[in-house]
């Protein structure tokens, strides 16, 4: 499911290209914790570990308090909704901005992973390509 909270962190963590390992130590927390919040497995995570993860992963605090399961007041949340991303968000109620601000949020995490990947497979062929030259010279 794609609205879940695992699936939000486990999709940022690999588009910034951090392992299990990296993003748990970035956090402050265990990598086996942070598996077991990516596989869905803690009922409660505690708002001061979602907010540390905001920070780190630069997502939403606001998003990642509803999708675990916590009231977010509607006045006090971090999200916007940039007329970039859809101008007609603000003529919508606010319940289906804030959704359509998620999926907005969602398709730009897939949009970046996508850019990550292709910034991978041109490094990938550059050092491919450096290294048959270097076996073409021996």
């Amino acid at each position: 499911m794609s609205d879940t909270l695992g699936y939000l962190l486990q999709g940022v963590r690999k588009t910034r290209g951090w392992s299990l390992r990296e993003a748990a130590e970035r956090v402050g927390i265990s990598p086996a914790y942070l598996q077991k919040l990516e596989q869905e497995q803690v009922q409660n995570p505690s708002p001061h570990i979602l907010n540390r993860l905001a920070e780190k992963l630069q997502i939403s605090y606001s998003d990642l308090m509803e999708l675990a399961g916590y009231v977010v007041p509607s006045g006090s949340n971090d999200r916007t909704v940039s007329p970039s991303i859809n101008p007609l968000a603000f003529a919508l109620p606010s319940a289906e901005a804030e959704a359509l601000t998620r999926r907005a949020g969602i398709t730009a995490v897939k949009n970046e992973a996508f850019e990550w990947a292709d910034q991978e497979r041109l490094r990938l062929e550059a050092e491919n390509v450096d290294l048959r030259s270097k076996l073409e010279g021996l």
